[in-house]
């Protein structure tokens, strides 16, 4: 543990933040994108209760190693597949940390955007959560710096424009990132499928 802790610090900016927001008392969205070492923010210990929302692997050996080594540090998985959408509700509720990977591709569910000039589907659960329960939203990632190494970074989520979408905010700031700092941009997921013009639904204003 004392070895994880050196080779994954969080900045003191950072540990600020999280502190500040578990003192709130509503509940905290975090927002996590495919960037280098993302399983690595399970080892973060804020004084909430942190639950992951996760998508389960096909293989059961595999699944089942990604699962235990992300509870290790007390994190609870929320299986997508097993009544997911209900128990994320029941995590917010309660004032806790519900943490997720919101830039993946949604498929025919998800509401269809334009991230870096071409379209893809979009995760709409960021905005059901916001519109019925208000958390504290923050992007939580890792900023790659070495072999097996990274810092932890937090950042709040500003406010919303007029009609703006959670997931429209989210990937323009992720878009940012990409755009303006190397270290982030070589270390992001580009093989994960993120583009499929023509899959999930229009962009009309509504979540469904």
């Amino acid at each position: 543990e004392k070895r994880i802790k050196r080779s994954f610090p969080v900045s003191t900016v950072s540990l600020e933040k999280l502190n500040r927001m578990n003192k709130s008392g509503s509940g905290i969205l975090w927002l996590i994108p495919h960037f280098c070492h993302a399983d690595a923010l399970s080892f973060l210990r804020p004084k909430s209760q942190v639950n992951a929302l996760y998508r389960p692997l096909r293989n059961p050996v595999f699944d089942d190693f990604v699962k235990k080594s992300r509870q290790r540090f007390g994190v609870r998985t929320i299986d997508r597949k097993d009544g997911g959408m209900l128990k994320t509700l029941k995590v917010l509720k309660k004032g806790e940390i519900l943490a997720m990977l919101f830039d993946q591709n949604a498929g025919r569910a998800g509401t269809r955007l334009t991230f870096l000039g071409a379209e893809c589907s979009c995760t709409t659960l960021p905005d059901i959560l916001n519109e019925k329960y208000q958390p504290r939203i923050l992007f939580v990632y890792t900023k790659r710096t070495g072999f097996w190494k990274s810092t932890f970074e937090v950042e709040e989520m500003g406010e919303l424009k007029t009609n703006e979408l959670v997931i429209e905010k989210a990937n323009e700031w992720l878009e940012d990132k990409l755009r303006n700092d190397s270290n982030l941009r070589t270390n992001w997921l580009w093989m994960h499928q993120r583009w499929k013009p023509n899959v999930g639904q229009p962009r009309k204003g509504k979540i469904r």
